[in-house]
């Protein structure tokens, strides 16, 4: 370690210390000018946006307070060519005193004009303004394009410029009874103050930024280097702990390995499944290395029991109370010969709760189910949460599981136990949730339980081998670079 530091004091204490000045330098200068720079067009932009705002809450006021009978008079006088004595008619009175009454009050600079708009020529002419002086008929010549697409509606418009500089103008059609434009108010500001302002206050930002960089310079011309040396010590320190980290994660992968091992004992062999259930499929796909997701198979007394399990969580938490569940089917059966799904469940639920409490803390652990029995012709079904499936021909028939999980629960009841006659090529369907919870399509959404429903169905007449194959391809297809949310396990299986 001491031989590296030294090596590094050499290194850094001729040209590259140099360079990594001028770089942060570089950087501080640059990103010091752009944030200044952004502030002056933010500042620019709000304050556009403020002014047109207010501009367009002027027009609109005044547009609603302007009586379009008036205007009509004064735009048919217009149109007649009929100027004369214009200045002492009442209407034209009474607007112009409205318009500089308006202006005087909103502290505007600028007139504010009622314009014409004349259909067959295209072109706009005034009828009023709040200047002293008389311009009415004088056609308006700033062409503005909006005024014209925008003649019923009003609008704001943003910058656009003359000779007499940059300028922000809004207006606000003056409707009649039927909302038809008879002419608008136009409200304009010159931008040209607000432009000159932020400009100042940008060159004074920038001085400043200048003027703190140059001190910041001089600051890091001493402290480069060892800020430099301290980095690379830094980093020659985190390589170790990053090699010690692999090395005990690399640990930790073999141990959950061997979770895993452990816990593919305690599922059914195939063995065991071909014998038991010889037309079948499974489904198992954990979302990590071991799973909360289990299933699960029995013998007893002329029945064969079997059950799709979701327990609390999913990696080893999931794994662990997996095995206090499994543990917990396994002893209600062989322990307390029980061989009716409800009666099962009930005790499940006794001795899972009184494992966890053993435990000092309040654990709510457990899992959801779907345990049926199969004898004969007879199929007796009891869930937690998880209902049954079954296809009869072009029928999915449901049965609905009780909602209370296996755990700790307010008011608990009985698991109920229901009983099935089967027909010859009904196919069982027992799942977990995980399935049906998983994000993915074109829209990132779940692939629920109507699309499981449907798929089911679609592939109903398909072999048991290759309905496993279509459900994997289907949810793989449709979780594509989304991540598995959770363990996934169905089983089916055709009588």
């Amino acid at each position: 370690m001491i031989k590296g530091v030294s090596r590094l004091k050499s290194i850094y204490w001729g040209k590259t210390s140099s360079k990594v000045l001028f770089v942060v330098f570089a950087g501080l200068m640059f990103l010091s000018s752009y944030f200044i720079y952004s502030s002056y067009k933010i500042y620019l932009s709000n304050a556009e946006e403020a002014t047109l705002k207010r501009l367009k809450g002027i027009s609109n006021t005044m547009s609603l307070n302007v009586n379009y009978k008036s205007q009509e008079h004064l735009n048919n006088r217009l149109e007649s060519g009929n100027y004369a004595d214009i200045e002492s008619d009442s209407c034209y009175i009474q607007l112009h005193e409205y318009l500089k009454k308006c202006q005087l009050i909103n502290n505007l600079k600028t007139e504010i004009s009622v314009l014409y708009l004349n259909r067959i020529q295209d072109k706009f002419f005034y009828i009023a303004t709040s200047n002293d002086t008389c311009f009415f008929g004088d056609e308006y010549v700033q062409t503005i394009d909006a005024f014209s697409e925008k003649y019923d509606q009003g609008a704001m418009i943003g910058e656009y410029i003359d000779e007499y500089g940059t300028w922000l103008t809004a207006f606000s059609p003056i409707l009649d009874e039927s909302n038809l434009a008879v002419g608008i108010i136009e409200v304009d500001i010159l931008f040209d103050d607000f432009i000159n302002k932020a400009k100042g206050q940008l060159y004074r930002n920038l001085l400043i930024s200048v003027s703190i960089c140059l001190i910041t310079g001089f600051f890091l011309l001493n402290y480069v280097k060892k800020i430099v040396i301290e980095e690379e010590t830094s980093k020659i320190k985190l390589e170790k702990s990053h090699h010690i980290i692999t090395e005990k994660n690399k640990d930790i992968i073999q141990s959950i390995n061997y979770a895993k091992r452990i816990q593919s004992a305690i599922l059914p062999s195939t063995n065991a499944l071909e014998h038991l259930l010889s037309d079948h499929f499974i489904l198992y796909k954990p979302k990590d290395i071991v799973a909360g997701d289990f299933y699960w198979l029995e013998e007893k007394d002329g029945r064969i029991l079997f059950a799709a399990a979701d327990c609390t969580g999913h990696g080893v938490p999931g794994a662990m109370v997996s095995v206090v569940c499994n543990n917990a089917l396994n002893r209600s059966v062989r322990e307390y010969n029980l061989i009716e799904p409800g009666k099962i469940l009930d005790k499940v639920r006794e001795i899972v709760i009184q494992e966890f409490e053993k435990s000092n803390e309040d654990v709510k652990d457990g899992m959801d189910i779907a345990l049926c029995a199969l004898y004969e012709n007879i199929l007796e079904y009891s869930g937690a949460y998880n209902p049954l499936w079954i296809v009869r021909k072009d029928e999915l028939i449901e049965i609905k599981a009780d909602k209370q999980p296996i755990g700790k629960f307010d008011n608990p009841l009985p698991y109920v136990t229901h009983r099935i006659e089967l027909q010859k090529g009904d196919t069982i369907y027992l799942f977990t949730d995980g399935y049906v919870d998983q994000f993915g399509g074109e829209y990132g959404k779940k692939f629920k339980a109507n699309a499981f429903r449907k798929l089911i169905v679609s592939i109903k007449d398909k072999t048991m081998a290759e309905q496993k194959m279509q459900f994997e391809e289907v949810i793989e297809a449709w979780r594509g670079v989304h991540d598995q949310v959770d363990d996934i396990c169905v089983i089916g299986v055709r009588i």
